[in-house]
């Protein structure tokens, strides 16, 4: 199973990690964009 389909179905997961798994899918395409631009800088 892919790391995002864990975050979305939340198994075995804590508080903390259910709150960082909410944020990461609710800004998963800004993420991609910062996680792409600074690949590209080097």
């Amino acid at each position: 199973m892919l790391l995002i389909e864990k975050m979305k179905h939340k198994e075995d997961f804590t508080a903390l990690e259910r709150q960082i798994s909410e944020y990461i899918l609710e800004h998963r395409n800004e993420i991609f964009e910062l996680s792409l631009a600074e690949f590209s800088k080097r």
